[in-house]
């Protein structure tokens, strides 16, 4: 059925505390990004707890790159304890391990709702998961906030109760191909996993290649558990294609990088759609992450409302850099506590209309919905590695540096 992780615990059965955590952090907690009013709880032991429920793929392959979902959701489960909950009552996380499975995912969902009684829904991780949870979720009629699924397939057949965080998938990597055609790179290697989020930002990228003239000399997908990728990057070099884009997550995106190299592939760019922002990704690839670009939905230099605490807290509390998978997901929870605050008392479809009709602004961004549920007030940009640090190349509202073409990608 899962491994189920209780609320106040991390990885390795850590316990934290708001009160353990270092002076500096524990003065930050009271200004972080709630922006509505906050009641005051009641006398201790006098008030049940509001449920929030969620999967998360804390084993299998997706386990590595869930790590910032799991880690905001508790950290936003203590900030909103320690500024008195919601509606005078603590907040309780209750979050399984779905393994990485999509079945199991479903399982683990129905648990929740019917076993736990949890009142309100997080979603899992990937795009995958989601697109198989959501069906079952909207059955259920339990809202879901889902910070980590970005296939509009998942709202495309008129989803009710399933509210997305993250810009349209099929987006995630236009700029890139943008930036290439502004930059005279005529030539794509598409290479991505066999799932669900990276295939629709493949169809987005054929799309806008064919739009701008250039040639995908290259398409090939990969399994989830492949770890070897010499021999897409030998062909890639084979056909002299200037441009790498595609990928996954963490674990095959640094092995693009690393296949590239060892077989002495030098292209113009490598860009990678979405865990090439994680901070593990430059410090396992060190000097030959560098230059390397990627999708990002969010910085810790945005002047989003409470951004700047966020940032200082989570990395008190971790010791590790936020990247736009741990705001999203923070976000998520700050977005439900906003829903049940608003309609004044725990009431699925209150919160399910303000999820639906509310346009917001979250430390990761605007936030506003179509009718079914779909994200469509944010926008995804490209970055790229310059020195260990994430300069936004495209669009040019966000624009804070120039796209550098290595002369070899390997000597810089």
């Amino acid at each position: 059925m899962g491994t189920r992780r209780e609320s106040g615990r991390a990885g390795g059965g850590r316990r934290w505390a708001v009160f353990g955590w270092p002076a500096r952090a524990a003065g930050l907690v009271l200004a972080l990004a709630l922006a509505v009013p906050v009641t005051l709880p009641a006398a201790s032991g006098a008030a049940a707890p509001i449920l929030f429920g969620a999967s998360v793929s804390q084993s299998g392959v997706f386990a590595r790159a869930s790590h910032a979902q799991i880690t905001a959701y508790r950290l936003a489960e203590e900030v909103i304890n320690s500024q008195g909950g919601i509606l005078g009552r603590p907040l309780r996380l209750v979050i399984y391990d779905d393994q990485s499975s999509a079945s199991q995912g479903v399982i683990l969902y129905r648990r929740l709702v019917y076993q736990d009684k949890v009142d309100l829904l997080l979603g899992p991780f990937s795009s995958a998961v989601t697109f198989a949870v959501a069906p079952v979720v909207d059955q259920m009629r339990v809202p879901m906030v889902a910070p980590q699924a970005a296939d509009p397939k998942i709202w495309s057949e008129g989803r009710r109760y399933v509210f997305g965080v993250l810009p349209r998938g099929d987006s995630y990597l236009n700029g890139a191909v943008e930036l290439a055609k502004q930059h005279n790179l005529h030539t794509l290697a598409l290479v991505y996993q066999n799932t669900a989020q990276p295939i629709a930002a493949a169809g987005g990228i054929r799309e806008r290649a064919k739009a701008l003239g250039l040639s995908v000399v290259m398409d090939e997908s990969y399994p989830t558990d492949a770890s070897d990728f010499t021999e897409q990057m030998s062909k890639a070099k084979r056909l002299g294609a200037d441009v790498v884009i595609g990928g996954g997550y963490i674990n095959d995106e640094i092995g693009i990088v690393k296949a590239a190299k060892a077989v002495g592939y030098s292209p113009k760019m490598i860009a990678l759609m979405i865990s090439a922002s994680d901070p593990n990704f430059i410090k396992e690839l060190g000097a030959d992450g560098d230059l390397v670009s990627g999708n990002t939905n969010w910085e810790p230099y945005f002047k989003t409302p409470g951004n700047a605490d966020f940032v200082a807290a989570y990395k008190a509390k971790y010791n590790e850099d936020p990247y736009y998978d741990t705001a999203a997901s923070y976000s998520a929870v700050v977005l439900l506590a906003q829903a049940l605050r608003a309609a004044g008392r725990v009431d699925r479809e209150a919160v399910r209309n303000w999820l639906s009709t509310t346009k917001t602004v979250t430390l990761f961004g605007d936030y506003a919905v179509d009718k079914n549920g779909l994200q469509i007030a944010k926008q995804a940009a490209i970055f790229q590695w310059q020195k260990g640090r994430r300069v936004i190349l495209w669009p040019a509202s966000l624009h804070d540096g120039n796209l550098i073409i290595p002369q070899n990608f390997w000597q810089k």
